[in-house]
């Protein structure tokens, strides 16, 4: 009898601990909506201005439609999906391509970021579809940390899906960069998008307290039963 009382207890302190963790977490978010709707992303186009035949871009504005050369943003499919486009506006870059992958190299192009809100931190996750008009490996998509890029896609046709980890407070998105800023834009597909809250270890102690705490309470209650 005792034993089947222990189980039960066991159960049921599992089960409030996992109540109580459950409430401790945001709700998950699933596509572009919540606090991860457009109104909380930033957008921001850069373009090369070296030469005398560089031009200038309009500041892009919250829900507007990207500009041919400049590049931006289409919202209009939200939450389902996004579209990213590149720059394109005619430069000379007298520093030259820079190598794949290289960080900080890519400052030509379209930038969509948020904030990750609440207290704990989160996984990030979607899929993407790139394309671009101009050759492979002179217009790149990736991923944007706290301004470190990690490039996921330089030539036209390539699409997956990638999942990263962002603690509370940190800045992250996409970013569709260009090498050269001319002859096409690359342009991205984001769909799938999802945040789901991860939890912390420093929550567990207390949680393993509480199933303990209603443990020994229900042992003793079980004792002054059979007493």
């Amino acid at each position: 009898m005792k034993s089947a009382l222990l189980k039960a207890t066991v159960l049921s302190a599992g089960v409030a601990s996992s109540l109580t963790l459950a409430s401790l977490q945001p709700a998950q978010a699933a596509g572009f909506s919540g606090d991860y709707a457009p109104t909380y992303w930033g957008i921001e186009t850069k373009w090369l201005q070296i030469g005398s035949g560089a031009s200038t871009c309009p500041i892009p504005t919250v829900g507007g439609l990207p500009n041919a050369d400049c590049g931006g943003v289409d919202e209009r499919f939200a939450p389902d999906k996004v579209y990213i486009v590149g720059s394109n506006v005619f430069a000379h870059n007298t520093s030259g391509r820079p190598a794949i992958g290289q960080a900080g190299s890519y400052t030509s192009g379209t930038f969509y970021q948020t904030v990750l809100p609440g207290s704990l931190p989160s996984f990030v996750s979607f899929n993407w579809n790139y394309g671009s008009y101009d050759s492979p490996e002179f217009d790149f998509f990736g991923v944007v940390i706290n301004n470190v890029q990690t490039i996921l896609a330089d030539t036209s046709g390539q699409f997956g899906s990638y999942t990263f980890q962002v603690n509370p407070g940190d800045e992250f998105g996409f970013g569709v960069w260009s090498a050269d800023s001319s002859y096409g834009a690359g342009y991205v597909e984001i769909s799938n998008f999802n945040v789901t809250p991860v939890p912390t270890p420093a929550l567990l102690p207390g949680l393993i307290g509480m199933g303990v705490a209603a443990l020994r309470k229900k042992q003793g209650e079980t004792e002054e039963a059979d007493a």
